[in-house]
């Protein structure tokens, strides 16, 4: 910090100067396109339009080294860097220094990201937010001398560095988390399974398949009339709906009853150590499970999966991770309109390899899942850690008006 305190005040002694995006930078946007046109004409050139994530991949490309995109529908103001040749959507503004020598794209970047609330309070909200050219071209840059350009760009970009570095290995550990939940849950073959002394230790004659229902209390959630204020005023009761499937590990709920909310409805509190599938739900959610750490019940669009005896709850919860797309399958109607049912869930058919083999497979995907998904301990932690980190500089580095003062 004070390196760059130094070059701001030896070289822009009565401050940093303030200039317009129009002023400094050329802002057109992209070219048509759409997933039918990608489809017609697929290939390697990542579509970059209103996403973090590529559209698609275009057998064409209309940009090449021209990295810095601002989104103006969808994630609109997400300020995006992609180098090499793409396609540049017509949802997406590029932002191209008129004079690369006194305005260094890299920093212009990070100057981007940092000013997302500025950008976003240019958009016009007629309907769907959006973000016009002539707005954008408004927007305020602080532009200090290329020196203090280049080594704010090298602190911020040591950051940045890092961060990609730890999605990356959390995308690699992900990759091998699957595999292994996916090798471990597989006892077709068992002389393949990572496991096989320790199974046929326990069941020389082979791993049993039995249904749900027969392993554990399948029962239905409900919800209490929302209409009535004491039945979730001062609640007391933690209460799940279909979206907390999505924490995986439930220790806290979003939201709670009352004793008067409970008696009122059929919902049934379940034990920690449960299991919760979604019947219903937006988009990927019906399908997904839960494991609760805690006593709780459900709304409707929740079965509650108890373990009885032989079945450990967080091995059938690890083994239905590995059944997702069956049970979409499997789910009435079609299109995002299906859903699961109760009958269908005690129907469903498991392995049930003995106790200290389900207890030695969830100690190992538990070690997994802590790294993957422990947003306390695991990579994203870490990954959050590295981005507040970033976030902290950036705001330092970047408040020049501060600093000319």
């Amino acid at each position: 910090m004070s390196r760059i305190d130094e070059l701001i005040r030896e070289l822009c002694p009565e401050g940093v100067p303030s200039r317009s995006l129009g002023e400094v930078c050329v802002i057109q946007a992209g070219s048509s396109i759409n997933k039918d046109r990608i489809a017609s004409s697929p290939g390697s050139y990542p579509v970059v339009n209103s996403g973090r994530e590529p559209l698609g991949y275009f057998a064409q490309y209309n940009v090449e080294d021209d990295p810095i995109g601002i989104a103006s529908r969808g994630s609109v103001g997400l300020v995006t860097w992609n180098t090499g040749r793409f396609f540049r959507g017509n949802l997406n503004y590029s932002c191209t220094p008129k004079d690369p020598l006194n305005l260094n794209p890299r920093f212009l970047y990070h100057a981007l990201l940092s000013l997302r609330d500025e950008i976003q309070a240019l958009c016009t909200h007629d309907g769907i937010p959006a973000l016009n050219a002539s707005n954008l071209r408004k927007l305020k840059l602080w532009v200090p001398p290329e020196s203090a350009q280049e080594e704010i760009v090298r602190i911020l970009d040591t950051f940045t560095e890092l961060e990609a570095e730890l999605e990356a290995e959390l995308e690699a550990r992900t990759s091998q988390y699957e595999e292994t939940r996916n090798r471990l849950m597989d006892f077709d073959a068992v002389e393949d399974h990572p496991l096989t002394g320790l199974i046929r230790e326990f069941c020389p004659d082979g791993v049993a398949v039995a249904p749900i229902g027969d392993l554990a209390e399948v029962r239905a959630g409900a919800t209490p009339s929302k209409s009535v204020p004491e039945y979730w005023t001062g609640g007391t009761i933690p209460w799940l709906n279909s979206g907390e499937v999505n924490k995986g590990s439930v220790r806290k709920a979003d939201n709670y009853i009352s004793q008067a909310g409970y008696d009122s409805c059929s919902t049934t509190l379940i034990p920690p150590g449960s299991v919760i599938v979604a019947l219903a739900g937006q988009g990927k959610t019906r399908g997904m499970v839960g494991r609760t750490r805690l006593t709780c019940c459900t709304n409707q669009s929740l079965a509650s999966l108890v373990p009885q005896g032989v079945l450990d709850g967080d091995f059938l919860y690890f083994y239905l991770k590995t059944q997702y797309a069956r049970l979409r399958e499997i789910s009435s109607g079609d299109g995002t309109r299906g859903g699961l049912n109760l009958e269908m869930l005690r129907l469903y058919r498991i392995p049930l390899p003995p106790i200290p083999v389900q207890f030695e497979i969830v100690r190992i995907l538990d070690a997994f899942d802590s790294l993957v998904t422990d947003l306390s301990a695991g990579l994203p932690a870490e990954i959050a850690a590295r981005r507040k980190q970033y976030e902290y500089y950036s705001d330092k580095l970047l408040s020049f008006e501060k600093l000319a003062t």
